[in-house]
């Protein structure tokens, strides 16, 4: 504070403006700050970073008592990760509609779980959010420099715990309804004098509430770290886990109001029994050296496995899929600390990926349409081929430290992306049921994406920020070479990557017994891959146009009295064609479809002080109604659901953990869409309860 000047007490104007207790006043306790790490893969404060960042802590993860990764993500302003039919799986949409797209990076501590070239909706389900995790971070919008292609929307963190150097172990153990069981057990220790261990186990099994909607999970982690001497630490993890859920798919009208409990699937689907099976395994090192008081190096070598087999089941002719991706990577970064508090960051990302995709008809079956019918086959080969994806990206960003309140970020990242097909079937235009196979070939993708950004502190408990970057989106292996015929053909090598700008200005105020957290976005997708259809009304990916999303979040917590606490998120939004015309039909000013204008969630906590052993959370979830098409010619239903979990310290070790889910037991639909001129329905969970005991020595 510059000498005889007074600066205005903002938090106090705020919370008077609002007809609220001035918390300062009221309730007189240190400042909790939030770390981060998502932004730079350093701990930071989250008010020094130019970005908008959602957490859920470690107390929140255990309140939430989740089978799922949407059980924790639901109180973010602008975050839904939707549980696909009961399952493992997932769809996301974080600033934009849901969807099934490549607009997400996911990461386990700082890593991705997948490469960008075969990007899955369902990544998440390969994290250790079932096993161990202290900390979900969201990074929304376009990423920091040290992510490329996906980091469009979101960049989503699961952090799992530590290595400790005292003995420590946990053991939970839920159970449920539809006979649903999750366990989970871990222990850490020192050693020697200088490594600890972190061992981490998990099982799941439920047999949902639908038919043919069983799941089981299991995942074993472990975690070393080596403080070699004070200028060297090596942290090395190993995760490994197997998941198998049973598949089911949506349901006409008349099945969705009958009976929701119905898989969807015909009889001669479920005589093969469709399961989704995948196995998953990543072994990364991370060597931290400080090679002075002002330089830190840090190198992240990797290799990860995965393998996603299934079947179609929202395909007409349901075929049988099996894949399998291995990867090696390097991240590479340098942090060089300036004498006035500046930083420079410079580094290089490296991975190779080989996959193998393979595509056949499990059944003979024959499916009437509008223009005939057509019989497919038993073990006829839809897709044979091998692919092999490399990337390189060197990036470099300073952060200029202007004065004690401004920081100043700019910072530009280069990517090379190079795509080889190796296809083991014959090339041709038509297989027979409208499918193109190409001939082996070789692509490449390059792009430069700037990255500018401000943060300024208006005093010690508040700041602004703002920021304009561009990221990218590839276009996946699928999306290149798994081609319709017909006028598809001229995309042989014609898909070009999408281009983003994210423009975003936020408020945060973080106080001891509140904090407001206001962000204002925009962002522009140019060269949008859609999907679109030829003259024969065959589908195909497609540069077209110009995609807008625009929106203002708000996240609030704000402690009642010493008794009760309200906490807040709320987002507006609109996703729309901004240029788009399809087959002479024009969208453009249309709406996306799955995307609501609003969604939020509120909860009410209590936490007695004269029974301080007890925590109780009553949460509302709020999904707007949204377009089921691109059309905008039908409207679905939002929904408001309630959940009630209780928390009951039984002994200074031993607690009581239960849960309700969908407290009012009320019917709704977390996704419908409208396809070929039908109604689909996904339907919720009912309510449902489940009790854990949590043991900790």
């Amino acid at each position: 504070m510059e000498s005889g000047r007074i600066r205005p007490c903002w938090s106090h104007l705020f919370f008077t403006c609002l007809g609220l207790p001035n918390i300062s006043t009221v309730y007189a306790e240190e400042l909790m700050p939030v770390m981060i790490v998502t932004a730079s893969r350093d701990d930071e404060l989250n008010t020094e970073v130019p970005v908008s960042i959602g957490v859920v802590s470690q107390q929140q993860l255990s309140m939430d008592q989740g089978a799922h990764i949407q059980d924790s993500t639901r109180q973010m302003a602008g975050v839904t990760i939707n549980q696909i039919s009961g399952s493992s799986s997932h769809n996301t949409g974080i600033r934009m509609p849901l969807n099934y797209d490549g607009y997400y990076l996911f990461l386990q501590d700082n890593v991705p779980l997948q490469s960008a070239a075969f990007f899955n909706h369902n990544g998440l389900r390969w994290s250790s959010f079932n096993t161990s995790a202290s900390q979900i971070e969201v990074l929304k919008g376009a990423g920091s420099t040290l992510y490329g292609s996906g980091a469009v929307a979101a960049t989503v963190n699961i952090i799992s715990e530590e290595p400790g150097f005292r003995p420590e172990g946990k053991l939970y153990l839920q159970a449920g309804e539809n006979d649903a069981v999750q366990t989970r057990l871990s222990y850490t220790d020192a050693i020697s004098d200088d490594q600890s261990l972190l061992i981490a186990t998990s099982y799941l099994q439920d047999n949902g509430w639908r038919d043919h909607t069983a799941r089981d999970r299991k995942e074993l982690l472990l975690k070393h770290l080596w403080l070699l001497d004070d200028r060297n630490e090596i942290k090395t993890q190993f995760q490994t886990s197997r998941s198998n859920d049973e598949m089911a798919t949506s349901l006409s009208a008349d099945d969705y109001r009958t009976d929701p409990t119905l898989s969807g699937l015909g009889d001669q689907v479920l005589a093969i029994d469709p399961i989704r099976e995948s196995d998953f395994a990543r072994l990364s090192v991370e060597w931290t050296h400080f090679y002075s008081d002002r330089l830190e190096l840090s190198l992240i070598p990797y290799w990860r496995y995965n393998t996603n087999d299934y079947v179609a089941t929202w395909n007409s002719y349901t075929p049988q899929a099996e894949s399998t991706v291995h990867s090696l990577g390097l991240l590479a970064k340098a942090t060089y600390s300036h004498d006035n508090g500046s930083e420079t960051l410079f580094g290089i990302d490296l991975e190779r990926s080989d996959a193998d995709f393979s595509s056949l008809q499990p059944f003979t079956v024959t499916i009437s349409g509008w223009s005939g019918s057509t019989t497919y086959p038993e073990g006829f080969s839809y897709q044979d081929q091998s692919v092999r994806y490399s990337n390189l990206s060197p990036y470099m960003q300073h952060n200029y430290r202007y004065s004690d309140q401004l920081m100043l970020q700019a910072g530009i990242r280069y990517d090379h992306n190079r795509y080889r097909l190796d296809n083991h079937l014959v090339e041709t235009d038509d297989d027979g049921f409208g499918n193109r196979q190409l001939a082996d070939r070789t692509d490449s993708f390059n792009s430069l994406n700037p990255k500018l950004g401000f943060t300024y502190q208006l005093d010690q408990q508040q700041g602004i920020y703002g920021r304009l970057a561009q990221a990218n989106r590839l276009p996946t292996a699928s999306t290149l070479y798994n081609l319709k015929s017909g006028d598809s053909g001229s995309l042989v090598g014609g898909v070009e990557e999408e281009t983003s700008t994210t423009l975003e200005l936020g408020y945060r105020l973080q106080h001891s017994r509140g904090y407001l957290t206001l962000a204002v976005y925009r962002i522009d997708i140019d060269d949008a891959i859609v999907l679109a259809r030829d003259g024969n009304d065959d589908t195909y990916r497609t540069n077209a146009g110009r995609v807008q999303h625009t929106g203002i979040e708000i996240e609030t917590r704000y402690k009642l009295s010493p008794d009760w606490s309200a906490q807040l998120a709320f987002s507006h939004s609109r996703h729309a064609f901004d240029d788009y015309i399809n087959n002479t039909v024009d969208y453009s000013g249309n709406e996306l479809m799955l995307g609501p204008n609003n969604k939020g969630s509120a909860s009410l906590l209590w936490h007695p002080t004269d029974n301080p052993k007890l925590n109780l959370e009553l949460q509302l979830d709020y999904f707007g109604n949204y377009w089921m098409d691109d059309a905008n010619s039908r409207r679905a239903d939002g929904y408001t659901v309630a959940h009630l979990k209780t928390r009951y310290q039984l002994t200074p070790d031993l607690q009581l953990l239960t849960r309700i889910e969908n407290l009012f037991d009320r019917d709704y639909a977390y996704q419908s869409e409208l396809s070929w001129g039908r109604e689909m329905f996904y339907p919720g969970a009912p309510l449902t309860v489940s009790a854990a005991l949590e043991y900790r020595w």
